[in-house]
């Protein structure tokens, strides 16, 4: 962005390289024509893009700039855009002269006549002179003409370089009520300027929702639109007009707009957490029953032929919460997949910080649930619990696999060697010594 976008008349030209060689020297970005851009198809599309990306416009008015109908162009997508409008009062001009010159330049201005298509001359012009009449001027009455020998490496006259010293002194006591006005609510612009810039993206892009604001950018936005109010009624009951520029229209429908689809956004993403904890819960309370009924079952062996039964029993239960598990599994690598789509709005770049954050979540904690898997004398339900966790908020493939080893660890009860396929019944022999499997 640039700080400062200067509308002045080729006639006037000495003045505006001055002008921009004080701004420079003082740190200020500008963009200024001082070659003269030639007309051709993106002559006028060059100029908005100055004024959009500037966040302030600094007319030099003169009589030359006021009849002149590319400065009223300029004028007029400065006001439509709501920019901060520093008049500099150069030379002395009467309207009903300028409105003339304007017209008979028209005449003569093909080109210029196209930008205006239908629309009438004299309607444009009083649209600016209201701006023109209205805002606060800054009087800056430099005679370049004084310098002229001496940038042109001349001899001056002693008489010639005492007015040279006289208007370089006005120029720059001048210079410090321009800079004055350009540092008033300094934030305040630059924010506007930006807003602009986002809200005209969203527009070309045909409102695309990633050309939105999120997160903390749509937090400081919202706050940015409540301090001008708060500023503005402070300033009306002080008898004093709002602090400009306002912010637009358009600037508000966007914010709105943004403030919407993230409401919606953050809904999804609080609906997919919890169904991938809810599919997670139950997944440990099936393995939970599951361990309970296959100790059981277990240590019936020695009492009956009925507590063969209950071991049967538990190892479907068994079975069935594995299954379960691998669902929960199944469930939360689904649940990221879809955090990834309801995700898709954010810019690309968001989206990779957001993913980073996500993903280290994930390591750390598939790391807690490594370090209770490492301590034997460790209830490693914990680890299991760790484990769904760390795929829920981010899929790693290390908190995949300490979730598997987690799994093992804990519903691994007595290994039986021999059958290496799915278990469908199961017989004891009577002595409780040996099991025959189907």
């Amino acid at each position: 962005m640039a700080d400062v976008f200067i509308s002045y008349s080729r006639a006037n030209v000495d003045f505006a390289r001055r002008l921009a060689q004080e701004l420079r020297t003082v740190n200020y970005d500008l963009w200024i024509d001082l070659e003269g851009i030639r007309f051709n198809a993106d002559w006028w599309d060059e100029i908005k893009r100055g004024i959009e990306h500037s966040n302030n416009f600094v007319l030099v008015m003169s009589p030359n700039s006021l009849g002149s109908p590319v400065c009223h162009l300029e004028i007029e997508y400065a006001r439509k855009l709501s920019k901060r409008i520093i008049l500099l009062n150069h030379v002395a001009f009467e309207r009903k002269e300028v409105s003339r010159a304007m017209l008979d330049r028209l005449a003569s201005d093909a080109y210029v006549n196209t930008l205006l298509g239908d629309r009438n001359p004299m309607t444009l012009f009083d649209n600016n002179w209201y701006v023109i009449e209205k805002y606060q001027r800054v009087n800056f009455t430099y005679d370049a003409s004084k310098s002229t020998k001496f940038r042109g490496g001349e001899l001056e006259t002693d008489s010639e370089q005492a007015d040279r010293n006289t208007e370089e002194t006005a120029f720059l006591n001048q210079f410090v009520d321009l800079r004055a006005a350009l540092e008033i609510d300094l934030d305040h612009v630059n924010f506007h300027t930006h807003m602009g810039l986002r809200d005209r993206d969203w527009e070309r892009s045909q409102r695309n929702e990633s050309f939105l604001l999120f997160g903390d950018e749509l937090t400081q936005a919202e706050r940015w639109l409540a301090d001008y109010d708060a500023d503005a009624q402070i300033r009306s009951k002080n008898g004093t007009l709002p602090k400009l520029p306002k912010p637009t229209n358009e600037q508000h429908a966007y914010i709105q707009a943004s403030h919407v689809v993230e409401i919606a956004r953050t809904q999804r993403l609080r609906n997919i957490r919890r169904a991938g904890i809810g599919a997670g819960l139950a997944a440990t309370a099936a393995l939970i029953f599951a361990i309970g009924a296959s100790l059981v079952g277990v240590n019936g062996i020695n009492q009956s032929n009925t507590a063969n039964t209950q071991v049967a029993v538990a190892n479907i239960a068994q079975g069935q919460a594995v299954a379960a598990q691998n669902t929960a599994i199944d469930n939360a690598k689904r649940a990221n997949l879809e955090v990834a789509a309801a995700n898709a709005t954010l810019t690309p770049i968001a989206q990779q910080v957001q993913d980073m954050q996500f993903l280290n979540e994930s390591l750390r904690l598939a790391s807690e649930a490594n370090a209770v898997l490492q301590q034997t004398d460790n209830d490693k339900l914990s680890a299991v619990l760790l484990g769904i966790r760390a795929l829920k908020v981010g899929y790693s493939s290390q908190a995949d696999n300490v979730l598997l080893q987690a799994l093992q660890l804990t519903y691994f009860y007595r290994g039986f060697i021999g059958h290496r396929d799915v278990v469908s019944s199961v017989t004891f022999s009577p002595d409780g010594q040996y099991v025959l499997t189907g």
